[in-house]
């Protein structure tokens, strides 16, 4: 069975934006025509590749080493203590030797308490965020996408983000790469454009500030508390949640005076450190995906399925990964002109955007938009994202927004605008 078979569509009622031009992840269309995705899938590119080997001498599939830091131990570029979903059962039960009575018994020291637990978030110093001010009667909406680094000794937290705005809308760019090889341009594959994101997110984050910051102990756990001296967004609040493997943290959006919505991850690793396509791919999934977007004076959430096995790494430029999702009465369905609109076939495309930083991105758009041209370059979904690595470099996901403003021509352009914020993350 192909691999596109495997994954039926999604109907449009799992996405109100699939429906109306907003991009989530289910099979369907906007207004406008644009896709949304299978049930599952996701992407900003990244500085993924970085070259050299690893300690172990291992290299990704890419052609390229992983990025990871030399901080933690790490495992090798692919392979990582998740890629099993289940661990193996023991053949039989484990028979430990009976200590002779004339000795002690030996007791394990107790694990020394962690002395950054009581001045970090979750005991992690950096974070990677998406944060959104989504209202259904405003057309002033934002999202905002980057890292949080804290400072215990000054009680400090560094933000460097990516902010777009309906107040400024900024129309999508290529980032500089055009998938190549096997994954595209056969029947039923991915067309060779070349990949768009939002604009601006090729270049250095266009807010840069310091806050502070406090922790609490709620009822319902630990709080952290953000200060910024902005106008509009002057504190955050989020609840510490820690990973069942305790190797990364994230933060549950609790309330903002100017945020609704807002998704991170934290743990140890440098940002500087990245995973290569190759190795998200192979990594354990499908991811579990929740989803707030803003489309035609409407806010929808959804949680689904994000398959990152769906998707076929490019040979020819391997920081690259496509996937075509099958034709379907539930996609496209609007938008699209008559003789084009028999084509139901969904574009994905997922790519770095940055080599030595945790630059992703995703683009999709419904094939009967381009009406019959290789590309289309109107209104897309374009997502940037950022991955959250763990403790010990692995990749577990990402944070991301959707920042799609629809182009000058389009009629009641603003309220064509597409906004939202997500976090994709491994099982």
């Amino acid at each position: 069975m192909s691999r596109n078979a495997r994954w039926p569509a999604l109907l449009c009622a799992f996405s109100l934006a699939a429906c109306s031009g907003g991009g989530t992840l289910g099979a369907g269309t906007s207004a406008a025509g644009d896709a949304t995705l299978q049930g599952a899938a996701g992407s900003p590119s990244s500085g993924d590749v970085r070259s050299g080997t690893l300690p172990d001498g291992s290299v990704t599939a890419d052609g390229a080493v992983d990025s990871r830091t030399s901080t933690f131990p790490l495992d090798s570029a692919v392979a990582s203590p998740h890629d099993s979903a289940v661990a193996s059962p023991l053949d039989g039960a484990v028979v430990l030797p009976i200590p002779d009575a004339a000795e002690p018994v030996p007791v394990p020291d107790a694990a020394a308490p962690d002395p950054l637990a009581a001045v970090l978030p979750g005991g992690r110093e950096r974070f990677v965020v998406s944060l959104a001010h989504l209202d259904a009667a405003a057309r002033s909406n934002w999202v905002r996408l980057g890292t949080y680094t804290f400072r215990p000794d000054a009680g400090e937290v560094d933000a460097s983000l990516y902010l777009w705005s309906q107040a400024d809308p900024v129309q999508r760019q290529g980032i500089g790469t055009t998938p190549a090889g096997a994954c595209v341009g056969g029947p039923g594959e991915v067309h060779a454009c070349e990949v768009l994101s939002a604009g601006g997110f090729t270049g250095a984050p266009n807010e840069v500030r310091t806050g502070t910051y406090s922790l609490s102990n709620e009822a319902d756990g630990v709080h952290v508390t953000l200060h910024w001296g902005i106008r509009g967004l002057r504190h955050e609040s989020w609840r510490v949640v820690p990973a069942p493997d305790g190797l990364f943290v994230q933060l549950a959006f609790v309330e903002s005076d100017g945020a609704t919505d807002g998704y991170a991850a934290g743990s140890h690793a440098e940002l500087s450190a990245r995973r290569a396509v190759a190795t998200i791919l192979a990594a354990p999934g499908p991811l579990d995906y929740h989803f707030v977007g803003w489309a035609h004076d409407a806010v929808s959430r959804h949680h689904q399925a994000f398959d990152n096995h769906a998707y076929t790494l490019c040979d020819d430029s391997s920081w690259v990964a496509t996937y075509m999702q099958p034709a379907s009465p539930d996609n496209c369905h609007s938008g699209c002109s008559a003789p084009y609109d028999a084509d139901t076939t969904i574009q994905y495309t997922l790519s770095r955007v940055g080599q030595h930083d945790r630059r992703d991105t995703w683009w999709h758009w419904c094939t009967c938009l381009a009406e019959g041209r290789a590309c289309y370059d109107r209104n897309s979904h374009v997502k940037p994202l950022m991955q959250a690595l763990d403790d010990t470099g692995t990749f577990r996901g990402w944070v991301g927004v959707e920042a799609s403003f629809a182009v000058p021509a389009t009629p009641d352009v603003r309220g064509a605008d597409m906004l939202a914020a997500f976090v994709a993350l491994t099982p």
